[in-house]
């Protein structure tokens, strides 16, 4: 299997405690090929800094973020916008976790989000959606 075939997920809280021993290790494993993606993100602490010097090329938003989308009001809506003009800053595919209806499904590509992991179409994998 080729190394760009793979990625691999680390929780945003787990960033914490990341030195420099280990982000040099993160950044070798990604000049291998291989993806870097940061889970759950937005429940943890990371930092503009943080986001710039780690070799993550993905964030995955967590599913608590998705299920306010199905009451949504002005505060998600700007949370959302945040977090996608975060990862078009650093240049990150954006991944929702968690989607489950039609409703979050719509929001979120009407925030441009397209890449999900569902349970809405009863499967583990990603969609991409355009």
């Amino acid at each position: 299997m080729p190394l760009n075939k793979i990625e691999l997920e680390i929780t945003e809280t787990s960033l914490i405690s990341v030195d420099n021993k280990s982000l040099e290790l993160f950044k070798k494993i990604k000049s291998l090929g291989v993806n870097i993606s940061l889970d759950d993100f937005g429940t943890g602490y990371s930092s503009f800094n943080q986001l710039s010097s780690f070799p993550v090329g993905t964030l995955k938003i967590d599913k608590s973020f998705i299920d306010t989308l199905e009451h949504i009001n002005i505060n998600e809506y700007s949370l959302m916008n945040v977090i996608l003009s975060i990862a078009k800053l650093y240049n990150l595919k954006v991944i929702a976790e968690g989607v489950e209806t039609e409703k979050q499904l719509t929001h979120l590509t009407r925030f441009g989000c397209y890449h999900i992991q569902d349970t809405l179409f009863k499967r583990k994998l990603f969609c991409a959606l355009h």
